[in-house]
């Protein structure tokens, strides 16, 4: 397995699929393989700048005393489903339900600038971009073509390294793309 696959499998395979990897807790990735590069790093790094509704957080806790969190996948008069951030879902039945709490953000975490160096948020990129056209892994480094050299190309490092890092230390935030 490549380098780039387990980025992608270690990094967003466990809540998103692509092209049949990964898990359905989070969007399918599919549809973000044709956008451009700021609203990828956006929707990675800040994933709550912009979140659907069926993929905001909610924890329900029941009268027993207990407490799941996740995403509601299913409601039903009688009750509602809930995929938990490691697939697991959980149905409770709304006479049992205490109380039902949404967090307004998404199950993904911030924080990924933290874990990630540059050049691999530049792989895992041209991994993702990758998957629109081909059904292997990414082409080598090697390849005058090669997404890696696209990226530096674009000023993908660039504006990683200028946009997104050192945040923790600096406590500042990126603008929001939605902002005027």
């Amino acid at each position: 397995m490549g380098r780039r696959r387990e980025l992608f499998t270690k990094q967003c395979g466990v809540c998103h699929k692509l092209k049949g990897e990964g898990r359905e807790i989070g969007p399918d990735l599919a549809m973000t393989t044709a956008r451009d590069t700021d609203w990828l790093l956006t929707a990675i790094l800040d994933p709550n700048a912009a979140v659907e509704s069926r993929y905001l957080g909610y924890t329900a806790e029941t009268k027993s005393g207990r407490e799941f969190t996740g995403i509601i996948t299913a409601e039903t008069p009688n009750n509602l489903v809930m995929r938990g951030a490691d697939g697991t879902e959980e149905t409770i039945l709304r006479t049992d339900l205490k109380q039902l709490l949404g967090s307004g953000l998404s199950l993904m975490p911030e924080g990924m600038e933290s874990t990630l160096k540059p050049q691999d948020m530049a792989d895992l990129l041209a991994f993702i971009r990758a998957k629109r056209t081909a059904h292997h892994d990414c082409p080598s480094r090697s390849s005058p073509s090669s997404f890696a050299e696209q990226g530096e190309r674009a000023g993908v490092r660039g504006f990683v390294r200028r946009r997104w890092w050192p945040l923790p230390s600096s406590g500042l935030r990126p603008p929001s793309p939605l902002a005027p």
